[in-house]
């Protein structure tokens, strides 16, 4: 993602900050914003610069410099004065005297062979830039799971608070009802008081629902990467909901791609390790320029050739490299096992937690109905003096009960739809 394309999305961010958020937008603004996003990206970012070093090897190094130096060194002054070209028959070998030499020079090595060392290298290199993309992938899919969550966590709370409001509701006309009868002495003030107590206890109820569709929404801002006081609020139509998944999909799980990069990678820097024990074959090629002042000359030299080397003993450091990269190798074959089984526990507990959400949100369903019928009759044996306030505070507090349990089925529910489909390797918003 261009640095330009990330300043155009934080300023429309910022633009619609105030605005109503549907569940796609929350999505990709916490794929943009959210530092755990941006986390996995840089990570990217770093694969991709180690690549870049790790191909720099098979390309030549030229290198300049340029040094100054003045010796009464027999060994060195008389190797300045060859190379400013001012030997002459009266110079002393033993006591050349006092030289100086400014020598300026341009070295070239280029590898010709390293018995795979630089290929295993850039493999290795080429594997872990993309183990670290399917790894942001995987953290994508992790932080659109916990958008999901944050966004019907908030959606949960306002239904709560709508049905604890309506049991609100449905206390004040029972007590506009039982206030009548009491005045016409056909109801107990201690009647009336339990429907007051209890009409207390369903406002504190209120409260603390209200309460929590706050903190819901500083979840999800925090999630997208804003101010948990941001003041985020949700559109009243969702827009792209989550479509049910389809159980025939082939599993793609980007968190196992990773883990058989890093296997590839693994296998290579063995390989690497191993080349150590063989020769390697470069060749190289400098150019010089000298000037003395104290003898007054100067010179100019080339040198060029080709270098084998081969290292015949290291102290078993070699072997100690080789025994570390094979040790590596076998852990990420053990982690790939081991994610495979994670992965696959993970999509059968997401198939079994769908099923059941299901199954709970039409009992919930169900529920609700057969409380609403129960405590319209309820209301209505009350008003006509044949049903106690204990018998209507029963009443009304399963039909709140159940509508509360309702909107947690349907936020759970739409949860389950979610990490089932991230489970089964998919977008979560899609079809």
């Amino acid at each position: 993602m261009s640095t330009l394309f990330r300043i155009a999305v934080v300023f429309g961010i910022a633009a619609t900050a105030n605005a109503s958020t549907t569940l796609a937008d929350a999505i990709v603004e916490a794929r943009i914003a959210s530092p755990d996003a941006r986390i996995a990206c840089l990570r990217v970012e770093q694969a991709e610069a180690l690549r870049r070093m790790a191909d720099s090897s098979i390309k030549p190094r030229i290198e300049l410099t340029s040094a100054y130096m003045q010796t009464n060194s027999p060994m060195n002054a008389f190797g300045a004065i060859l190379n400013t070209g001012t030997f002459d028959n009266s110079i002393n070998f033993n006591k050349p005297g006092q030289t100086d030499v400014l020598s300026n020079a341009i070295s070239i090595k280029q590898p010709i062979y390293t018995w795979g060392r630089i290929s295993g290298g850039r493999s290795a290199a080429k594997a872990g830039l993309q183990a670290a993309e399917y790894d942001r992938l995987s953290a994508l899919r992790r932080l659109d799971v916990e958008v999901v969550r944050s966004f019907f966590s908030i959606r949960q709370a306002q239904q709560s608070v709508l049905a604890l409001d309506a049991a609100l509701g449905g206390y004040d006309e029972s007590l506009r009802v039982a206030r009548l009868r009491e005045e016409a002495g056909q109801l107990l003030k201690s009647e009336r008081l339990n429907l007051e107590v209890q009409r207390a206890r369903t406002e504190s109820q209120l409260l603390a629902a209200r309460q929590m569709v706050d903190l819901s929404r500083a979840m999800l801002a925090t999630a997208l990467g804003r101010r948990s006081d941001s003041g985020l609020e949700l559109a009243d139509d969702d827009g792209r909901l989550i479509q049910h998944p389809l159980s025939t999909v082939a599993e793609q799980w980007p968190e196992l791609s990773t883990i058989k990069a890093q296997v590839s990678a693994a296998e290579h820097l063995l390989h690497v390790a191993k080349a150590a024990r063989r020769p390697t074959i470069g060749a190289f090629a400098s150019v010089q320029d000298n000037r003395g002042w104290r003898r007054d000359g100067d010179g100019q030299n080339w040198t060029a050739g080709v270098a084998v080397g081969m290292t015949i003993y290291d102290g078993a450091e070699t072997d100690a490299r080789i025994a570390e990269a094979q040790a590596k190798l076998e852990q990420a074959l053990e982690a790939e096992r081991k994610v495979q089984l994670a992965l696959e526990l993970r999509l059968r507990q997401a198939r079994i937690n769908h099923e059941v959400s299901l199954s709970q949100l039409e009992v919930c369903r169900k529920q609700v109905e057969q409380a609403g019928e129960a405590a319209q009759l309820s209301r209505e044996r009350f008003a006509a003096g044949s049903l106690l306030s204990a018998e209507l505070i029963g009443v009304e507090t399963r039909l709140a009960d159940a509508r509360v349990q309702l909107a947690q089925s349907l936020a759970q529910e739409r949860i389950a739809v979610a990490e089932l489909r991230s489970a089964l390797g998919l977008e979560i918003l899609g079809n």
